[in-house]
């Protein structure tokens, strides 16, 4: 692996878009060369002992050989910079690349399913020797070579192409150990064990396909913030003075390298803009720099020292916490006009949802006639 990184890849910020693409290719390019040998090699050496097993192991590596340079083009497309027509680059195309990629996999084990059941209805004489036992370990092991690097370095630079072609390449060595396995079995006993093996295995790589499609899937359609990591940049901004709260945390994935976010911050309300915009460039760049997402905050100032404002901003708390202690309230306003109007956003779980008249009712009962209630529902 070193050598390959050593000579081909010069820069080991693995962040950077140009480096990851570089990674990328480079994998791709020796996943095309390594299945290409493999294809021939197995081609010729299952034709020779008549072993379909080992041929159709040989066309399962030919199918890998056009996924690498399916993710070629991929990473081509995905390299471009933002334009007019997309100005938040390519990103995505990683993710639809992936896709095909899982699509592919999932070909490839139906059709391995169906020979596999076809050699165990009508099993064939296979003529095993040493020498044909010995490339299929050499198989398994530049397989496992290739898994290994592309989990290393897709890990590396958050790559889901190489984190899938390595999933690939393990099913590989699994479909390859079957086959293996079974023409061992089939030189002491009669029974079809080339066939049952390989049924095993195509169910295998068919399952991993569905992993990888339906993992993918998810971020092309969106998905929140991993918990983790919104933890972590919530604790974060709340690191630093001025700064009383943090909420609707949303991020918008372009890629994995583009992510755009927004949140909203607390803040007081007696210190002046200038300071809080200070403020907020800080964390705006600190979570460019620590987390990779380029974040505009939104403030929501508070009256912290208004005794009227505090003493409604405690009851409305009382009553939610009451109603549902997974609500959380944000940006609590007081306006004094021909009514007191009191504005806030709840954050609620989804399955809260179908009660929103009900929960607005109850806080509402609780208020005169003087008193106006404003809720915005969020939910997480």
């Amino acid at each position: 692996m070193q050598f390959f990184m050593k000579h081909f890849i010069k820069n080991e910020n693995y962040q950077d878009s140009e480096v990851r693409s570089k990674i990328g290719v480079l994998a791709s390019i020796l996943g095309v060369v390594i299945n290409i040998v493999l294809f021939i090699g197995k081609f010729l050496v299952g034709s020779l002992v008549h072993s379909i097993a080992i041929v159709s192991d040989g066309f399962n590596n030919l199918a890998d050989c056009a996924n690498g340079f399916i993710t070629l083009y991929g990473y081509k497309l995905a390299a471009k910079p933002a334009d007019r027509d997309h100005p938040f680059g390519h990103g995505r195309v990683e993710y639809v690349t992936t896709l095909v990629v899982a699509i592919v996999i999932m070909f490839v084990g139906f059709e391995l399913l169906k020979s596999s059941i076809e050699k165990i209805v009508q099993p064939h004489i296979v003529y095993v020797s040493s020498w044909t036992l010995g490339f299929l370990v050499l198989s398994i092991l530049a397989k496992l070579w290739m898994c290994a690097f592309n989990y290393r370095y897709g890990k590396k630079c958050n790559n889901r192409i190489m984190i899938a072609t390595s999933k690939d390449a393990l099913n590989d060595v699994v479909a390859t150990t079957s086959t293996l396995i079974g023409l061992i079995l089939v030189r002491y006993f009669s029974l079809p064990f080339d066939g049952i093996m390989g049924v095993v295995a195509s169910l295998f790589v068919m399952y991993s396909s569905f992993q990888i499609g339906s993992s993918i899937i998810d971020d092309l359609i969106g998905k929140p913030l991993d918990k983790i990591e919104l933890k972590l940049l919530t604790e974060y901004i709340n690191t630093f003075d001025k700064i009383y709260g943090v909420h609707d945390v949303i991020v918008h994935d372009y890629g994995p390298s583009i992510r755009l976010g927004s949140a909203h911050v607390e803040v007081d309300a007696k210190h002046s803009v200038l300071e809080i915009h200070e403020v907020i460039d800080r964390i705006e760049k600190g979570i460019l720099e620590k987390f990779n997402i380029q974040m505009t905050l939104h403030t929501d100032p508070y009256d912290f020292d208004d005794v009227l404002v505090n003493s409604y901003y405690k009851k409305v708390k009382i009553l939610i916490k009451e109603i549902d202690p997974s609500i959380s309230m944000h940006d609590f306003r007081v306006a004094f006009e021909e009514k007191t109007c009191i504005r806030f956003e709840l954050l609620m779980p989804y399955e809260l949802k179908p009660r929103e008249q009900e929960i607005k009712g109850i806080i509402e009962h609780h208020f005169d006639q003087q008193h106006c209630i404003h809720i915005i529902f969020d939910y997480n």
